[in-house]
């Protein structure tokens, strides 16, 4: 991964683009039966980190692996080096953030808890600096206050606060 890295120095876009069609389809494949395939993702997940450019023009399959391995390894330091990737690529492409909010909403309802705080965590990295998408996810977690997990209403409440104005 390091080698790969610097092979693709940020002024050539083409070679980084070719070492990110090569990286991605460790962040997409199906978790297998054997732990190898985790520490696949976690090694593809930190170095797409190093190889997104700062302009994501065309991106978005990045973002939806990014986000499939985040769900699929919550909890773990894969998940969290797919959401570290997340944040690094849509921190100034509104697009991307608006394609990965899309991509996140539907997991706040999944079943397996380390999911649904993956998801309300990564929800308010994406929205907090955005006002529109910031309004989205507030829409999009309110329901979850109702949850009868404590865990995930103390996850949805600390989200909340975060992304609602100081003034409200």
């Amino acid at each position: 991964a390091t080698a790969l890295v610097e092979l693709t120095s940020a002024t050539d876009s083409e070679l980084r683009s070719r070492a990110l069609a090569v990286v991605l389809p460790s962040l997409e494949a199906l978790p297998g039966l054997e732990e190898r395939g985790r520490f696949d993702r976690h090694a593809a997940a930190q170095t797409v980190l190093q190889l997104v450019p700062f302009e994501a023009d065309g991106c978005e399959r990045v973002v939806m692996a990014l986000v499939a391995c985040l769900v699929r390894d919550a909890g773990t330091d894969t998940g969290q080096a797919a959401e570290a990737a997340l944040q690094r690529l849509t921190s100034a492409n509104s697009e991307l953030r608006d394609c990965a909010l899309a991509a996140m909403l539907p997991h706040l309802q999944d079943p397996k808890w380390p999911v649904r705080k993956a998801a309300a965590q990564a929800l308010q990295q994406l929205a907090a600096a955005d006002p529109e998408l910031r309004n989205r996810a507030l829409v999009a977690l309110l329901p979850c206050l109702g949850d009868p997990d404590d865990g995930v209403m103390r996850t949805v409440a600390t989200v909340l606060h975060h992304l609602l104005p100081p003034d409200s």
